[in-house]
């Protein structure tokens, strides 16, 4: 094969292997437009049950927590029974509790849906690695790349899709999520192909196991970067829990208070 035919051939696995990525993509927007849809409604929605802003930041919290408890249990899982099946059982977590929050009559099964939520949280972390395992070396930042952007894009039509549905009651962007991750689940079942956990993930290639020196190394520039994260997601978690309490008592919008369509 001449210089010629090896890059074409490259260029047509690099193009077979975007188009393996659009079902993700779709996967994960539609996940995180769901959780678009939560996040300006939240503060609005607990505190019509009673909460006050200590108890949001609890709630925020809770999730938090959960997340972190529950994130390597996921990747565990993921690695040994395949991300496609993880994903799907962490979406149905989603999904169960997005209807107890639609549902929910008083702060205790707020606090439960979170949890719940939480403790099965990892569908964008496994897409994520779904999406890294199922392309080429050469597309792979691309691969990790799209996923962002359909996290962005869901990020992005939540919240505006928020501030509409909320003209028809305050659970109706709360049910509007519940359905999103409903058609998450069967597009995820339906598009993504199944993934085989036995063997070695696609373009995986085997790598020299690194000395204890050069590990020791690579986990102090980890250590260093977790605690730069930790500061950026300490900053922005306070200001994600407060705000839309912050701007309903400071402020008032066509002379009603600053409420969930206008945060959205």
């Amino acid at each position: 094969m001449g210089p010629g035919s090896a890059t074409e051939a490259r260029e047509m696995i690099a193009g077979e292997s975007t188009l393996t990525l659009v079902p993700t993509f779709v996967v994960v927007a539609v996940d995180a437009t769901g959780m678009g849809i939560i996040l300006p409604l939240l503060p609005f929605y607990s505190q019509r049950l009673g909460a006050t802003p200590f108890l949001l930041g609890a709630l925020i919290s809770a999730y938090a927590v959960c997340q972190l408890v529950a994130g390597p249990v996921v990747g565990m899982l993921s690695d040994r029974y395949g991300r496609r099946k993880v994903l799907v059982v962490s979406q149905i977590g989603t999904f169960i509790g997005f209807i107890l929050l639609a549902l929910a009559g008083n702060l205790t099964l707020v606090f439960l849906a979170r949890i719940i939520d939480g403790l099965t949280s990892g569908n964008i972390s496994v897409a994520h690695a779904y999406a890294a395992e199922h392309s080429a070396p050469a597309t792979r930042k691309q691969a990790l790349g799209m996923t962002s952007g359909a996290i962005g894009t869901g990020l992005l039509l939540g919240p505006a899709l928020s501030s509409f549905l909320v003209h028809y009651g305050q659970t109706a962007p709360v049910w509007a999520a519940a359905a999103l991750s409903l058609i998450s689940i069967v597009a995820t079942i339906a598009l993504l192909p199944p993934d085989h956990p036995a063997s070695e993930p696609l373009y995986q290639h085997r790598v020299p196991e690194p000395t204890l020196t050069r590990s020791l190394l690579g986990m102090r520039y980890a250590w260093r970067l977790l605690g730069l994260l930790i500061v950026f997601f300490f900053v922005n978690s306070m200001f994600l829990s407060q705000i839309g309490l912050f701007l309903s008592a400071r402020f008032s919008w066509d002379g009603h208070p600053f409420g969930a369509r206008e945060l959205g």
